[in-house]
Formats: structure tokens, C-alpha cells, sequence
């Protein structure tokens, strides 16, 4: 996948997501994701929103990598980054989550999908106790109506 003519190979991907899940280092993910090669970043970048909400807090060690995906030219690797770092962010990563949020003028419109996902999701606590308010809050925010 490093090799500078690499155009995508699937069967490659996914057995190297099964080599991922069987415990292969997560940093390995660094050079793939920092890669000059679109194809590359593409392939890391799906896999990292594949492996992320099951590994989510062990992705915290490519967390600022991912994040970097988010300026690609390329759509779909924004979206999968955005999917990504919904598994692998804590609230102690502001500028990253904002850097998310941005997202909200992408000029493409399933990214700016993704990123309602992400606020959704986060908002609603899908991802870990680590993004739920605290019970006075929510209970607060229950109680108004509009």
C-alpha cells in the first residue's frame, strides 16, 4: 500500500483490516494514513472507520492523523475520517472536534451528512459514557419543551 504506484487493491484491505483485529499495532496505521498516495489515504481512511468503534479508544494513537484527512481533496476520505474519529475522539480533543465541525460547509454534501451523524451520535451518548452529559443536564435539557 506505501508503494508510490499502489491504486487500491480490496482483497489487500481487508486482509490487512483481519490483521488489525487480531491485534496488529494500530500505530502501523500512521505511514498509511500520511501517505502522499490518494489511494492510500483512501484505503486507511476506510479502514480506520471500519476498525475505529470497535478499537475506539486504542485509535486515540492516530487521532491527530485522522484528523489531518479531514482537509483531503477528496470526499469520501473526509467522510470516512469523520466516521473515525466519531469512535476514537474524547470532549479533550476540541481543536480536532472542531476541525469536525467545519465540515458543516463541506462542499459535498455526504460529508456535511456525516458530520450531523457525528453530532447526533455524540449528542444521543451512542458512542461511550465518555460523551453523555452529566444527569443534571440532561435531565434539565428533558424537561423544556418548545
Amino acid at each position: 500500500m506505501l508503494e508510490p504506484g499502489y491504486e487500491g487493491d480490496s482483497e489487500l484491505t481487508f486482509a490487512l483490516q483481519s490483521e488489525f483485529h487480531k491485534g496488529f499495532p494500530l500505530e502501523n496505521f500512521r505511514p498509511l494514513l500520511m501517505s502522499g498516495n490518494l489511494h492510500t489515504q483512501a484505503a486507511a481512511a476506510f479502514l480506520v472507520a471500519e476498525i475505529s468503534p470497535r478499537l475506539s479508544f486504542n485509535m486515540n494513537c492516530v487521532v491527530a492523523e485522522i484528523a489531518d484527512l479531514l482537509d483531503s481533496k477528496i470526499a469520501g476520505i473526509r467522510f470516512d475520517a469523520i466516521e473515525a474519529l466519531l469512535g476514537c475522539t474524547t470532549p479533550a480533543d476540541g481543536a480536532i472536534l472542531g476541525g469536525v465541525m467545519l465540515r458543516l460547509d463541506d462542499e459535498h454534501a455526504g460529508v456535511r451528512w456525516r458530520v450531523t451523524q457525528f453530532i447526533a451520535l455524540r449528542n444521543a451518548g451512542s458512542y461511550g459514557s465518555r460523551w453523555k452529559m452529566p444527569p443534571r443536564f440532561a435531565r434539565n435539557r428533558r424537561s423544556r419543551s418548545f
